[in-house]
């Protein structure tokens, strides 16, 4: 009986030995900039890799060239335009090409977008900038 003891006493020091360096990691990878959740959408993930699309569009008027300022937010993989959500990409573009936006300044800001996402939104605004003679500010990296 007493050596079933020491090997259950054995099994419980390393088991939780075991879980204390299991818990350190995950405490050392969470300070490094790693990630980790459950649910909708959330799961691991690697600092900014992660990524969320929401474009939002602010209209401001600039007092020297009284030109509009809207901006586009990217969050996960959503798209807002002045605040509204956009259905698809295509929808983004009707919503520019339909608003008078020749002359226009577009903010492009990112919260956790995700890379397909903004690359979709990015490849946009660049052929706009042609067609529509539109000024675009992309996100500093």
């Amino acid at each position: 009986m007493a050596n079933g003891e020491k090997k259950k006493r054995k099994i419980g020091v390393v088991g939780g030995a075991g879980v204390a360096v299991i818990a350190l990691i995950l405490f050392l990878l969470s300070r490094l900039g790693f990630g980790f959740g459950f649910g909708s959408g959330d799961g691991l993930s690697f600092g900014q890799n992660t990524a969320q699309a929401n474009v939002e569009t602010k209209e401001e008027t600039t007092d020297d060239a009284d030109k509009t300022v809207i901006t586009i937010k990217v969050s996960e993989d959503k798209i807002y335009y002045g605040g509204e959500l956009c259905e698809s990409i295509d929808d983004l573009k009707e919503r520019i090409t339909a608003d008078d936006a020749a002359g226009a300044t577009f903010v492009l800001e990112q919260e956790y977008a995700i890379k397909s996402a903004m690359d979709d939104v990015k490849a946009l605004l660049a052929e706009l900038e042609q067609s529509l003679d539109i000024k675009v500010k992309y996100p500093e990296k």
